[in-house]
Formats: structure tokens, sequence, C-alpha cells
């Protein structure tokens, strides 16, 4: 069941930086200007159910299992469409906004493609 699902429609230029270091900042329409170039911008959302450990986490085709969920995600996640996914696999977050995954890190984030968590 889909939980949330947006498509990407802006992808800040200095974001490929923290790729690097397996993160990925997520932010709606509503971005921070001071963080927009951070991070991967994308459609109003709706979540319909909280985001938890053992969901699946799409970015186009790829998948990623979701194995941490900070205790804030769900609410800003929500508010501002706003998450760092952390592809590190780790049980335990380390910020409260942070998403924690499992599986192969994203090499590139591309206009147009869906961002999906699921269960």
């Amino acid at each position: 069941m889909k939980k949330y699902e947006v498509v990407v429609n802006e992808i800040g230029e200095a974001m490929a930086q923290l790729l690097i270091q397996d993160m990925l900042v997520l932010f709606d329409e509503n971005a921070p200007t001071d963080l927009s170039s951070f991070s991967v911008n994308h459609s109003k959302g709706n979540l319909t159910e909280q985001v938890a450990v053992g969901d699946m986490l799409y970015l186009g085709d790829r998948s990623y299992k979701v194995t941490a969920v900070g205790h804030r995600v769900n609410h800003i996640l929500n508010q501002m469409g706003h998450a760092t996914i952390k592809f590190d696999g780790a049980d335990v977050t380390r910020l409260p906004g942070y998403i924690h995954v499992k599986g192969k890190d994203p090499v590139h984030i591309s206009l147009g493609e869906k961002i999906v968590i699921a269960s």
C-alpha cells in the first residue's frame, strides 16, 4: 500500500554533494530558499500512513528497505514534505528527521521521477 507519493520537480545544484555522502534531502514546493540548492524538491504529497521500519522507499525504479525512522519524520514529511534519506542501513537514527534505508546507493535523481514510500 502506498503511504506517500510525489514527483521530483526540481534538483538543487549542490544536491550531488550530499549523494556522495549517501544522503538525499527532500522538500516539497515550500523548501526554505537557503536549503533548496542541496535538496530534491518535489510535488506536494499526502502522507496517508506513518513511515515505519520495513517499509519500502522507491526512487524511480530503484528500491530501498527502510531500516530506521526518526521520531519527527512523519510530522515534517506531512507538513513540509521534508525528510533526509540516509543510505547506510542503520537501525538507529542519528537525527529526528532521518529515514535510514538499505539498498544500492543512488547515483542520480531525475526530474519527473516518482518518490514513493509503501508498506
